[in-house]
């Protein structure tokens, strides 16, 4: 009862007094159907935080008299029908449970994070030697010379029975200690003397844990045309461990077409963020990051900002594009495939591409059911959104080149840094030197911001010296992204190279044939979006590459969308432009769609080089872990007919999608994918239906299987053992946890359904959700005569401890029977009697309580309580 009245009640500073205001000045708030609300003022009591508020530990509940029940308006109480002896319990403010809680600690208001606080039987915080290192405090005496002063003397001396809380208020009387049981924190205000001189400055977020993971991601396409059929199949696994904010972490690619067999070896590395320094050190296989150059794969080390703990000066950009039927989206950089999916015939974006780095340019490979592909390349000056990608601060690397695309002829040895510098408020200035086996290359760039923050430019330009090719060069970038009026944005890229210009990576290859004949001399995008309330969203983006023989690719994208009261509307065009051995693939892609609750429907035309379909997809999600959609086209201009099923799964501990298609008569496609994580840490190995990223963690909800947590990265289930994975939260910001009521059994409570965490990066955090097994009970009670127990009596458990109050009809809820034996109930008059009932053999939990009647004998006639 204590701890609903704490959670309710909210904030209450340790040391006040009671307040006393005049008899009869309030009103009785709490009385609902003439129960008392726990925690809620009564008459003439402050509310907890204002001023008069009740005091965590200036009340002794077992010296508690009848004067000191003057703040009350006792008169008022009886006259309402309510036993004035429940002013001794209301007396009591807000109050943790005794024993140790993990709370968030603030001190002179800087935040410390979690920490475990002890607390009496009283709810007073009990300042031991473990909790004042934690939170930074001394006792006089403590960091200075010499023998310990009186007061300290006085300090040590005044410990509880158990000899481990130090008089630490005594000692620094100045001090405020304000208890918040509603959000488990606590909020130190003490003098600047009682800090500690040698305190280690702590951020508010947690460090350590230990556990290892695995992610897995794999994907099954099949059709059938025909006499011909093909088969695709691929596998992506990470797999590792996070030990003392160390990150490891092993990336592997298996992808096999029916006749070949390619595997990729990603990484494989080492990291930890240094918060002081807001630094990353990185070691193994990695990928140089945050540099001026296009960054190589290494076998080496590099250090480079943390970027959670620094802004950006540049975001990402999606991937985007037109899918004619169930289409193989395949993405590669620099040679090696990073990320393979599956999507619907339509528009699609790919937000989330775990992309090697932002200075190699992107290749999208589109693999329609029907066999047909066709390519396209993002510029990496796209993937930065016009700005150069750096994060200020320095960035050192040294290693010896791997390839990830094939066999190379050298592999080079290299060094490399670059370093980013603030020339005024908007101005950032970036420079770098790049040195190699028989290879120099240095780059500046510049970044600024212009017009009130509205127009962003940057410029870069980088000089080569191969030595054994004998080719020296530059490649000059540009971008810029403005905002024009509300709603109107624009924004351009463009790189230009010269003949001679080469990457440390170019070096690895023969430059006299094959990289002239693929090589971009000129890369140029520009893009405008347009949105207004009435007439919707616009955006047109267009890209041109020019080879160095001459060849020239050009790509234009747009859509349009507008939602209007029922329905939402959608236009989409793709043009290729050029490239040999490029599919053009154009498209025009218009539907409607009309949302019925957690059901759809998306009518659409699209016309692909000159040829029509019409469709029409209706979606439903029946629950959490089913949804599923079918699709019907036909196309009038061949005769011909196409239809789709897909059932997307999420049993709880795993993701599954399935897939099949037919088209006309002679052509069938199938797919399926599988994807998830593995978590293995101290207290077993739990599965996640997301894959388990650099900074994780593990929710408990003691042994409670199924209940549904809501966390950053999508909603997760307990399994059998209660435990839930947390499979990504932002580091170094504060994430939200929180349960679902509605999926706890009838019989489990918990004392708070929400919990925040502040995880750092490559942290384990371990959450635990305080649960208990409860029977709720509502008895039938009647008096000695037979009618029903006055309403607003006062009901006592053996002790003489308030319970709850008597409601309309002699009803009596009591939210947990683990003490019914010897239940008394005092009337208006004093009268007291004993309850009497036998509680059902089995507990029903599909129901939120179990209902008995209950006759009150008189004290002396009948033992009471349960039978």
């Amino acid at each position: 009862m204590m701890a609903l009245s704490g959670a309710a009640r909210g904030e209450v500073s340790e040391g006040e007094e009671p307040g006393k205001p005049e008899a009869g000045t309030a009103e009785t708030s709490a009385v609902d159907n003439g129960a008392a609300a726990p925690g809620t003022p009564v008459a003439g009591e402050a509310a907890a935080g204002e001023p008069g508020a009740a005091s965590d530990s200036a009340t002794d509940t077992s010296q508690v008299s009848d004067s000191s029940l003057a703040g009350f308006d006792t008169e008022m109480m009886k006259s309402r029908g309510i036993d004035p002896r429940i002013a001794e319990y209301f007396m009591e403010g807000a109050r943790f449970s005794p024993g140790m809680s993990l709370v968030t600690l603030s001190v002179n208001g800087q935040r410390k994070g979690a920490a475990m606080a002890r607390f009496d039987d009283k709810g007073k915080l009990c300042f031991d030697a473990r909790f004042l290192r934690r939170a930074g405090l001394r006792m006089p005496g403590d960091n200075e010379p010499g023998a310990p002063d009186a007061k300290t003397a006085a300090g040590a001396a005044h410990t509880d029975v158990g000899g481990e809380c130090l008089d630490f208020r005594g000692a620094w009387p100045e001090t405020v200690v304000t208890l918040r049981p509603n959000a488990t924190a606590v909020d130190l205000l003490v003098p600047t003397d009682a800090l500690r001189p040698d305190a280690p400055v702590r951020a508010d977020f947690t460090t350590g844990g230990v556990a290892a993971l695995l992610n897995y991601d794999l994907l099954a396409t099949g059709s059938q045309s025909g006499d011909s059929s093909t088969r695709y199949y691929s596998a992506s696994n990470e797999f590792g461990f996070n030990a003392g904010d160390w990150i490891v972490r092993n990336r592997n690619m298996y992808s096999n077409d029916g006749t070949t067999s390619n595997f990729s070896h990603l990484y494989a590395y080492a990291q930890r963020t240094f918060v002081a320094q807001e630094a990353v050190f990185q070691g193994g296989e990695i990928n140089v990051g945050n540099s001026i150059f296009p960054g190589p794969a290494i076998y080496g080390v590099q250090w480079l900002p943390e970027m959670a703990l620094k802004r950006s000066t540049g975001g990402g950009t999606n991937i985007e594009g037109i899918a004619q039927t169930q289409a193989r989206i395949e993405v590669r950089q620099a040679g090696a495939l990073i990320y393979t999916t599956m999507v619907p015939p339509g528009p699609f974006t790919l937000s989330n591409v775990p992309l090697l780095n932002g200075s190699n340019d992107v290749e999208v490979t589109v693999i329609e059911a029907t066999g047909s592909s066709r390519k396209f390349v993002v510029p990496a000056a796209q993937l930065n959104a016009g700005t150069l990608g750096v994060t200020p601060g320095y960035t050192l690397a040294v290693g010896k080149l791997r390839q990830l695309g094939g066999d190379v002829q050298v592999k080079p040895w290299m060094a490399t840094g670059t370093g980013t510098w603030r020339a005024g408020r908007d101005v950032g200035i970036t420079g770098g030197l790049m040195i190699g086996t028989q290879y120099q290359g240095a780059g500046v760039g510049v970044d600024s911001r212009l017009f009130a923050n509205t127009t962003y430019v940057s410029m870069r330009a980088l000089a080569s010296n191969a030595v054994r090719e004998g080719n020296r060069g530059a490649q000059l970038t540009g971008s810029a992204s403005t905002t024009l009026g509300q709603g109107f944005s624009f924004n351009a890229s463009a790189t230009q190279e010269t003949p001679g210009y080469r990457s440390l990576t170019d070096t690895t290859q023969d430059t006299t044939t094959d990289w002239i004949n693929n090589h971009y001399r000129g890369q140029y995008t520009a893009g405008v979006s347009w949105s207004h309330p009435t007439f919707g969203g616009l955006s047109l983006n267009y890209s041109r590459s020019n080879l160095f023989v001459g060849e020239t690719t050009q790509r234009i994208t747009g859509s349009w969308g507008k939602t209007f009261r029922h329905a939402t509307v959608s236009l989409s065009v793709e043009k290729g432009i050029g490239g040999g051995n490029v599919s053009n693939g154009n498209s025009v892609y218009l539907s409607v769609s009309v949302p019925l609750g957690k059901r759809s429907v998306r009518g659409y035309v699209n016309r692909v080089d000159g040829s029509t379909r019409l469709g029409v997809t209706y979606n439903e999600v029946v629950n959490d872990v089913v949804n599923y959609s079918l699709n019907a086209e036909g196309r009038p201009t061949e005769g011909s007919a196409s239809g789709a099923a897909n059932v997307s799964l999420t049993p709880y501990y795993t993701r599954l999608n399935l897939g099949a298609s037919q088209y006309g008569t002679s052509s069938t496609s199938y797919n399926g994918t599988l994807s998830g994580g593995v978590v293995a840490h101290r207290n077993g190995v739990t599965f996640s239906p997301y894959a388990i990223g650099d900074t994780f963690g593990i929710a408990s909800l003691g042994e409670v299987a199924g209940i549904k947590i809501s966390t950053p990265q999508g909603s997760v289930w307990t399994d059998h053992w209660g435990q839930a994975v947390i499979s990504s939260a932002p580091a170094y910001t504060s994430s939200r946890l929180e349960i679902s009521t509605r999926s706890l059994p009838r019989n489990i409570d918990v004392s708070n359904a929400f919990q925040q965490i502040s995880p750092g990066r490559g942290s384990v955090s371990y959450v635990n959700f305080d649960v208990v097994k409860v029977r709720r009970l509502l008895l039938h009670a009647v008096g000695p005569d037979g009618k029903p127990l006055a309403r607003n009596s006062t009901v006592m458990d053996a002790e003489g401890g308030f319970l709850t109050t008597v409601l309309n009809d002699g009803t009596i809820f009591l939210p947990n029977t683990d003490a019914v034996k010897g239940m008394q109930v005092v009337d208006r008059d004093g009268k007291v009697c004993l309850l009497d009932f036998t509680l059902p053999l089995t507990q029903d939990l599909n129901a939120y309580f179990d209902e008995a009647n209950a006759e009150c004998k008189p004290a002396g006639a009948a033992e009471g309580g349960q039978k």
